[in-house]
């Protein structure tokens, strides 16, 4: 079942119809949330995962769903999927800005759409990348 989010319910972690499946169109998601209304969902869910993160909690919940924070296998950064949306933290040890940001302290994640960069927390300030 990789790639495809699951929420825990009383019968156990069940796939879930992606929230934001209506991202998947040739405006790109950020032009797409923006025209629907719905880059304040996006940006209080990353806030909400964010916090997450940070806090170290194994789980965080969106909309009445609860999602496990799981660690990437390689680099052992926390990461979790939602609808079709990946929110993982900068990994420190690259050779990056970012990745010298967060040596530094900083507490950086990021939004993505598969390898596509949407959205960036960092230090609790929200950044849509579509707008700049």
């Amino acid at each position: 079942m990789s790639g495809q989010s699951q929420v825990m319910t009383s019968a156990g972690y069940l796939p879930q119809k992606p929230r934001y499946a209506n991202l998947y169109v040739t405006l790109g998601s950020n032009q797409y949330l923006e025209n629907h209304g719905m880059s304040e969902d996006l940006r209080e869910t990353a806030l909400n995962v964010y916090t997450a993160i940070f806090e170290r909690r194994d789980s965080v919940e969106v909309d009445g769903a609860t999602y496990l924070i799981k660690k990437t296998s390689k680099s052992k950064l926390r990461s979790v999927e939602i609808d079709g949306l990946t929110f993982i933290e900068q990994n420190p040890n690259k050779e990056s800005r970012w990745a010298q940001l967060a040596k530094e302290g900083h507490q950086i994640i990021w939004v993505m759409r598969g390898r596509q960069y949407i959205a960036r927390v960092m230090d609790g300030r929200f950044l849509d990348l579509g707008r700049g």
